[in-house]
């Protein structure tokens, strides 16, 4: 059996002790276990391409989407998504970088870790190519589950990122994947001709994909696999500007924000009325803002890790659903200009415009949710001073906002704003901030609920 022939001899290379040398003998031993019960090298070498039709919910409940998948060798895909609201969303790799594209939307540039691992996974082979996708690999002790034993490997990448994988004694089949980012559990095991495939797949995230049809070719037309110069030149050009601004707001150092709380005194000027307001933020997405408001008490938002409410001295406590919760998760996110290009795939350029503090270039965001606005970033600094989109003021209302952003400062090697400046049809308001604290010790109390409040 040449695969194990070749994971042996890849994986005993080096300075290796006797110990190390056996556990990865033994870990390709249940690699290439793996490989045969798929279908063997003879099976999967002759696939150059799979066609898979998907049914795709992004949370248990959630509406099934219906996703298309063409999968070639050298990490070349295509998918289509179908949505209700924005139509076709389709993603296209050549190889070296991955588009998503919407005629709503705009185009993003996927780059990075997640493409390369998008683009692994997607490789009909890949099965053959474990000794060069992964130079390390161990068995470690088993585990019973369910009462089942399973086989427990750990892979190391050719970037030192590790992961897990679980596989079922009995049956030699790959029943779970723990990344550093994700799991992602497999079962309903069919044949198809000679090749075995899982038709049901979830992760953490919550999403479930239930395979409908799925067929092998050996060969694609490489046009499935384009996309246009100008398309290209267009998502790039976005790319750049959202990691410059990474690198303007101090990322590095925003990483290192494990959590903050914020002093600052809200002025809405069209109505005459100051206060104080305390922000409470917490990684990964643990938030709480409290106010009293002249006549109307005090009043709070939080979200808990699991649920977003709203409690006041007026309204009494509600739970947050739909994009009034979205609009408070964005809040709660400490390393949002981090992420910008993970939270808003989508991206098509709005031009140059001058603002008040200077020149800027504009770039519409977008999410599968649909438009996040138009981010404008300055030219000088490469930071974001305006964000131009619809704002939730209720559970079934919202408003044109403009957000500009100025009196940057420098607090623990990150770049914060300051002054914030609200615009629109009901309200103008300037929020000052008074004072930051990060990295400081918070009870997760504070972001439960208060429903008796």
């Amino acid at each position: 059996m040449w695969i194990l022939i070749g994971l042996v001899v890849a994986g005993a290379g080096g300075c290796v002790t006797r110990p190390e040398k056996v556990k990865a003998r033994e870990a390709d031993e249940v690699l290439a276990r793996w490989v045969e019960v798929l279908g063997g090298e003879k099976a999967i070498r002759k696939i150059a391409g799979v066609r898979s039709e998907v049914g795709l919910r992004f949370a248990p409940g959630a509406p099934e989407l219906v996703f298309v998948a063409k999968e070639t060798t050298g990490g070349r895909f295509r998918w289509e998504l179908s949505t209700p609201a924005y139509w076709k969303v389709t993603t296209v790799s050549d190889g070296r970088a991955g588009y998503m594209m919407n005629d709503v939307l705009g185009v993003g540039l996927m780059e990075g870790r997640s493409f390369r691992v998008a683009a692994r996974d997607s490789d009909p082979q890949m099965p053959l190519k474990l000794a060069e996708l992964f130079p390390v690999r161990r068995r470690l002790p088993d585990v019973v589950e369910n009462g089942a034993r399973i086989r427990v490997v750990e892979l190391t990448d050719t970037e030192g990122v590790k992961e897990t994988w679980f596989m079922d004694a009995e049956s030699g089949q790959r029943v779970r994947m723990e990344r550093p980012e994700v799991t992602i559990r497999c079962s309903d095991f069919r044949k198809v001709g000679d090749y075995t495939v899982a038709y049901a797949v979830t992760n953490t995230h919550g999403a479930e994909f239930n395979l409908k049809a799925v067929s092998f070719t050996e060969r694609w037309d490489d046009g499935e696999f384009a996309v246009s110069p100008e398309m290209k030149a267009g998502a790039q050009k976005a790319a750049g500007i959202l990691k410059r601004h990474v690198e303007a707001v101090g990322g590095e150092a925003l990483e290192r924000v494990r959590s903050r709380v914020s002093v600052a005194e809200v002025d809405i000027e069209n109505l005459g009325i100051k206060f104080d307001m305390k922000i409470t933020q917490q990684r990964p997405n643990r938030v709480l803002m409290e106010h009293t408001v002249p006549g109307m008490g005090t009043m709070y938002q939080g979200y808990d890790g699991t649920t977003g409410w709203a409690s006041s001295e007026l309204q009494g406590y509600r739970e947050l659903k739909g994009q009034e919760l979205t609009q408070l998760l964005t809040m709660a996110d400490l390393g949002a200009d981090t992420r910008l290009q993970e939270i808003c795939p989508f991206r098509e350029l709005a031009g140059e415009r001058e603002l008040p503090g200077g020149r800027a270039t504009g770039i519409k965001l977008g999410s599968l949710a649909g438009p996040n606005g138009t981010y404008w970033f300055d030219h000088a600094t490469g930071r974001l001073v305006r964000v131009e989109s619809a704002i939730i003021t209720g559970p079934k209302s919202h408003v044109t906002m403009t957000l500009d952003m100025s009196d940057f400062r420098e607090v623990d090697g990150v770049w914060m704003a300051f002054t914030t400046r609200v615009d629109n049809p009901t309200m103008k308001m300037v929020t000052r901030i008074k004072s930051v604290e990060n990295n400081v010790a918070v009870d997760e109390a504070i972001f439960r609920p208060r429903t008796e409040d």
